[in-house]
């Protein structure tokens, strides 16, 4: 069983999505959000020193075959020293990095959530404002395929090749 490495926002970055989704008709539980930096058949030691950042990537909503649901996702646009410990513990998988935010799969897709989600998608955007990540924390998981799969594939076949990196995106 693979052993999962995730990193909690910051109480600030929950504050933020906290700030920007309040109008919006779903259910977040800001307590659960997490991004999964990699995944290993060895054991993992949490550096509970770290703090990561990234910017974000466009908000969407892809739907999940293994759950049957849909859910609104964060990609993430991940800073060197969040790839460099990619790099260190691995992927079980063998995916590249592609970091993201499972943000909730409560929620009507209708015409309340949609146009707003798209707006506040392309603020973050034009913003990116800076996303900030720590408190690594270690699971075993006894998946046999891996989260979302569907968006990561989705994310790989379309989107990847046209994603900015983060020092190019810090450094205008």
């Amino acid at each position: 069983m693979p052993y999962k490495l995730f990193v909690l926002p910051t109480d600030q970055t929950k504050e933020y999505l906290h700030k920007i989704f309040s109008e919006l008709p779903i259910v977040i539980d800001y307590e659960r959000l997490c991004v999964e930096i990699g995944s290993s058949l060895e054991d993992i030691t949490p550096d509970l020193t770290r703090i990561y950042r990234a910017l974000p990537g466009s908000i969407g909503i892809w739907y999940e075959t293994a759950t049957g649901r849909p859910s609104i996702l964060l990609p993430l646009i991940p800073s060197p020293e969040m790839c460099q410990r990619r790099e260190e513990v691995g992927d079980v998988w063998e995916r590249q990095f592609v970091p993201y935010m499972s943000l909730t799969d409560q929620f009507n897709n209708g015409p309340k959530v949609k146009p707003r989600l798209n707006s506040i998608a392309d603020g973050m955007v034009s913003t990116l404002p800076e996303l900030r990540f720590s408190c690594e924390t270690v699971l075993i998981d006894d998946a046999v395929v891996p989260a979302q799969a569907d968006f990561y594939d989705d994310f790989l076949k379309t989107g990847l090749h046209h994603r900015p990196s983060f020092l190019e995106l810090t450094t205008r």
